[in-house]
């Protein structure tokens, strides 16, 4: 009996020792702060912008193009009606 009570506290006092060496360690892990941005979203806003006036602007080129091509047209059937 006395052999069986020296070994459970052996083994109570290392399961303690090991609780005393682990617990510390179970809560270490802090939440660390958000990282910063790397992006405020104007880098997407004008990526979105050059996409959509790109073809915008090339539509509205052509027909400039066009309206000054009947412009010119008109000009010139007007000169020699006279």
């Amino acid at each position: 009996m006395e052999i069986f009570r020296a070994q459970s506290i052996r083994k109570a006092f290392l399961a303690l020792l090991l609780l005393a060496l682990v617990a510390p360690s179970i809560n270490a892990q802090s939440t660390a702060p958000a990282p910063a941005p790397t992006s405020d979203g104007v880098a997407i806003d004008q990526g979105i912008a050059y996409d959509s006036f790109v073809p915008l602007n090339s539509l509205r080129l052509v027909e400039i193009e066009r309206n000054q091509q009947n412009s010119v047209k008109y000009l010139c059937s007007c000169s020699h009606v006279g």
